[in-house]
């Protein structure tokens, strides 16, 4: 499964991140503003803990709304 690029997504993130197991992976909502400045909401399926663990890195790094 390919990484989407969070920064291509959102220009900025709120700090809140809902993370849920499901059976065959994980998933993750992160929600900010778009490059447009409208509000957007994404939802990510990850394969595995390792994925997941990169993109809190990810968004950890980006500036928070």
């Amino acid at each position: 499964m390919n990484k989407i690029d969070l920064t291509k997504e959102l220009s900025k993130v709120n700090p809140e991140i809902n993370v849920k197991m499901a059976g065959n992976g994980w998933i993750l909502e992160f929600s900010g503003r778009s490059q447009d400045d409208d509000w957007k909401n994404l939802t990510v399926l990850c394969d595995d803990i390792d994925t997941v663990t990169q993109y809190l890195v990810e968004h950890s790094e980006m500036p928070s709304d």
